[in-house]
C-alpha cells in the first residue's frame, strides 16, 4: 500500500485561508476566465498573421500531397506527413481553405494554442479541486487555473509552435494531450463515466496520429490516477482497467506511423550515423537547463540553435548534476507531496522523447518545452500563492482587498511582460531577412543561420551580401552541404560559373546524390561553353529525376547550341509534354521552329500556336510578347510583328524594365523595315 498523503493540519492552514476566500468559484468566473483567455490569446497573437513562411515551412508550398482534400489519405500519408497523419490532413483543409496565402494556417494555429490553454485552465482546476489539494486550493482554484492558463499561453517559448507553421504538430500534440487528461478527470467525477472515458481514447489516438510525442500520454494518465484519484496501482487497473486499455491500444496507431517511415528517416532515431544516444543524452542535460533557463527568463530565443554536441566533462558534469538533482527532488516529491512531485513527472516524462536518448540532429529546439512549460508554470503560481501570505502578513486578514490587488496587479504584470516578449518575437516572423540576421546574432557559430541568411540577400539580389554569408557559414562548417550548393549556385548567378565548380566539385564528393548538383553542374559547363560536359551532367540529372522539366530544357537549349536541332527539338517536346504551360519551353521550341538554321523543322503554323500560347499562359507578359512578334516577323507578317512589339514595349516600360524595353525597340526598327529579328 502507498503511504497515507501528507495533509495541511489546522494551523497551517489559518495562515493562507483568508487568501482563498477572496477567490470565490462561480459559472460567471469560469466563463469570465475563458472569455479572458480567447480574448488575450488573440490580441496577444494578432501579429502573428503577418508571419511568413520559414525554415521547415516550405511544406506548404512544395509538398503537392496537401493540395487536394479529397481523398483525405492523399494528405494524410504523404511520405513528408506520413507519422503525423491529422497534421498533414490539417495543412490540406487549410489549402483548400486559402491556397498559399496563410490566413487559414496562422488561424488554425492560434485556434489549436487557445483551446490549449482552455483545456490547461480545466485540467488545473479540476486538479485543484481533487480531494487531496481542495483543501489547499479549492477556493481559489479558479482563479489560480486561470493565471496558470494565461501565464502559460503567452509565453514566448510558444512562438514557435504557434507562429511557426508546421510546428501545429507540437500544439495539436499537446491539445489532445491534455484533452485525453481532461476527460479522464472528468470521467472520474461523473456517471456514466464511459462517454467521457471514450472520449480520453479517441483523443490520445488524435495526438498519436499528429506528433510521436504523444507516446507518454497513456503513462502520465496512470500516474495522474494514482496520485490524484487512487491509493494503489491494483485499485487503479481494477477500477479503470477497459480505459487504460483503450489508451494502450491507441500506441498501435504510433507505432504503425513510425514503422512506415522507417525509411524515410534522415533527421531522427537510432539509426543516425552522426550521432550516438550517449551523445546525445549527454548534450541533453545542458540543453533542459537551458529550457528551464528560457522557462524563467525568455530571452535569447532562437529560431535555429545549432547546439553542439557536449564535449568533456566541464560541458556535461555541471548540467548532469543539476538535472539529477532535480530528478532527486522529483523523486523526494512523489513520496512525500506527490501532487508536487507529478510536476516533476510532468515535465521529465513529456520531454523524454526528444531530450534522453533517441538522437535528433536539432539538439535544442523550443518547441519541444510546449507542454513541460506547464509544469513549470504551475509550480511558480503555486508555489507564490502558498508562500506569499507568509511574507505579507497583510495576506492573511479576511477578505483582504490589497491580497485580490496584489494577486491580480502580480499575474497581469507577468502576463503583460511575457506577452510583450511574444509579440516582439512574432514580428521577427514578419521578416526571413529579419528573423536570420536575429539567428546570427544570438548563435554565431551556427552556420547553418549563415547559410539561411546568405539566401535570404540572394532571394532580393543582393549576390555579394549573400557570398559572404555563404562564406561565413563555410568557414565554421567546411563541409557544410547546403553552404556548398549555395555558394556554387550564387557565384554562378554571378557570372562566375569558373569560381562555382570548385564547390560543385566538392559538393559531388560529399554527397553525389544532392538534389540538383548534376543541374547546376550542368549550367556552370554550360556558361564556360563545356557543352558535351554540360550535355551530360543534365542526362546525369534526369537519370536521377526523369520529370525534371528544367533539366530537359537545359538540354535543349545546349544541343540547339551545337546545332544538334532535331534532338533539340525532341527535347523540347519532352519538356512541354512534363509541363505543357511553361512559357520558356514554348518561346525557345516556337523560335527553333522558325530558325533558318533549322530547316528541316521549319513549322511556322506550330511555331505560332506555341508563341501564342506563352503568350496567353503568361498573361501577355512583355518577354512572351517579344517572342511572338519574332515569330511574326521570321514569317513575313511584319504589321503583325510591329504591333506586338509596341504593346510588349508600353507593358515593359510599365512595369518598370527600361532595359527590356530598349532591347524590343531595337528589333521594332527592324521590323518596321521589313526585317525579321530574333531575341
Amino acid at each position: 500500500m502507498r503511504q497515507p498523503v501528507t495533509t495541511i493540519e489546522p494551523n497551517e492552514t489559518s495562515s493562507i485561508s483568508p487568501l482563498s476566500e477572496i477567490f470565490p468559484t462561480s459559472s460567471t468566473q469560469l466563463r469570465a476566465g475563458a472569455a479572458l483567455l480567447v480574448v488575450v490569446g488573440v490580441l496577444i497573437y494578432l501579429n502573428s498573421f503577418n508571419g511568413q513562411i520559414v525554415f521547415d515551412d516550405v511544406v506548404i508550398t512544395d509538398d503537392p500531397s496537401i493540395r487536394q482534400l479529397w481523398p483525405p489519405w492523399s494528405a494524410m500519408f504523404s511520405p513528408n506527413q506520413v507519422t503525423r497523419p491529422l497534421v498533414g490532413l490539417s495543412l490540406a483543409i487549410n489549402y483548400a481553405m486559402s491556397g498559399p496565402d496563410l490566413w487559414s494556417y496562422h488561424l488554425f494555429n492560434l485556434a489549436i494554442h487557445i483551446l490549449a490553454a482552455l483545456t490547461l485552465f480545466g485540467v488545473v482546476r479540476r486538479t485543484l479541486l481533487t480531494e487531496k489539494l481542495k483543501d489547499r486550493f479549492g477556493k481559489a482554484s479558479t482563479a489560480l487555473a486561470l493565471a496558470v492558463a494565461l501565464i502559460w499561453m503567452v509565453h514566448p517559448l510558444h512562438t514557435e509552435s504557434v507562429t511557426y507553421l508546421i510546428q501545429r504538430s507540437e500544439a495539436m500534440c499537446g491539445l489532445f494531450y491534455l484533452l485525453t487528461l481532461y476527460c479522464v478527470i472528468r470521467g472520474h467525477s461523473s456517471r456514466p463515466a464511459a462517454l467521457w472515458y471514450t472520449a480520453a481514447v479517441l483523443s490520445c489516438a488524435a495526438g498519436m496520429a499528429s506528433k510521436q510525442v504523444m507516446v507518454t500520454a497513456p503513462i502520465m494518465v496512470v500516474i495522474y490516477d494514482l496520485i490524484f484519484f487512487s491509493d494503489s496501482w491494483r485499485e487503479t487497473l481494477k477500477r479503470r482497467a477497459s480505459l487504460y486499455a483503450g489508451l494502450a491500444l491507441t500506441w498501435i496507431i504510433l507505432a504503425a506511423a513510425v514503422h512506415a517511415a522507417t525509411t524515410n528517416q534522415e533527421s531522427a532515431g537510432f539509426n543516425l550515423k552522426q550521432l550516438t544516444p550517449l551523445k546525445y543524452l549527454a548534450t541533453q542535460f545542458g540543453v533542459i537547463v537551458y529550457y528551464l533557463r528560457l522557462s524563467l527568463w525568455p530571452y535569447d530565443l532562437s529560431l535555429d540553435y545549432g547546439w553542439p554536441v557536449a564535449q568533456g566533462v566541464s560541458k556535461i558534469l555541471p548540467f548532469a548534476l543539476v538535472i539529477g538533482i532535480l530528478c532527486v527532488l522529483t523523486l523526494i516529491g512523489l513520496k512525500r507531496r506527490p501532487e508536487v512531485g507529478f510536476l516533476g513527472v510532468w515535465f521529465f516524462l513529456i520531454l523524454a522523447p526528444t531530450s534522453s536518448i533517441m538522437p535528433i540532429l536539432d539538439l535544442a529546439v523550443e518547441h519541444r518545452t510546449y507542454l513541460s512549460l506547464a509544469a513549470f508554470v504551475a509550480l511558480v503560481v503555486l508555489g507564490a500563492y502558498r508562500v506569499a501570505p507568509r511574507l505579507l502578513p497583510a495576506l492573511r486578514e479576511p477578505n483582504s482587498h490589497i491580497a485580490r490587488w496584489l494577486a491580480i496587479g502580480a499575474v497581469a504584470v507577468v502576463v503583460a511582460w511575457l506577452g510583450s516578449l511574444t509579440v516582439e518575437r512574432n514580428s521577427y516572423y514578419q521578416s526571413k531577412m529579419a528573423m536570420w540576421r536575429d539567428a546570427v546574432k544570438k548563435r554565431p557559430d551556427n552556420w547553418r543561420g549563415y547559410n539561411n541568411l546568405g539566401y535570404c540577400f540572394s532571394a532580393v539580389g543582393d549576390l555579394e551580401s549573400a557570398r559572404d554569408q555563404y562564406a561565413e557559414a563555410l568557414r565554421l562548417n567546411p563541409e557544410a552541404l547546403d553552404a556548398l550548393d549555395n555558394m556554387g549556385i550564387c557565384l554562378l548567378n554571378s557570372g562566375r560559373a569558373a569560381e562555382a565548380l570548385p564547390y560543385f566539385d566538392r559538393l559531388r564528393e560529399l554527397d553525389p546524390g544532392k538534389k540538383r548538383l548534376h543541374f547546376h553542374l550542368g549550367q556552370a559547363l554550360e556558361n564556360l561553353t563545356r557543352l558535351d560536359e554540360a550535355i551530360y551532367e543534365y542526362n546525369q540529372e534526369l537519370r536521377l529525376k526523369p520529370d525534371s522539366s528544367e533539366s530537359r530544357m537545359q538540354l535543349a537549349s545546349v544541343l540547339e547550341r551545337q546545332k544538334r536541332f532535331g534532338e533539340a527539338a525532341a527535347a523540347y517536346q519532352d519538356t512541354l509534354g512534363i509541363a505543357p504551360e511553361w512559357p520558356q519551353p514554348l518561346c525557345r521550341f516556337a523560335l527553333l521552329l522558325v530558325d533558318t538554321e533549322a530547316k528541316e523543322l521549319r513549322n511556322t503554323d506550330e511555331a505560332l500556336q506555341l508563341a501564342g500560347k506563352a503568350v496567353q499562359v503568361s498573361g501577355r507578359q512583355p518577354v512572351t510578347l517579344d517572342v511572338l512578334a519574332s515569330v511574326y516577323s521570321s514569317i513575313g507578317r511584319f504589321e503583325d510583328a510591329v504591333a506586338v512589339a509596341q504593346e510588349a514595349i508600353d507593358m515593359a516600360k510599365s512595369g518598370g524594365s527600361d532595359e527590356l524595353a530598349a532591347a524590343i525597340e531595337g528589333r521594332l526598327r527592324l521590323y518596321k523595315q521589313g526585317r525579321a529579328a530574333r531575341p
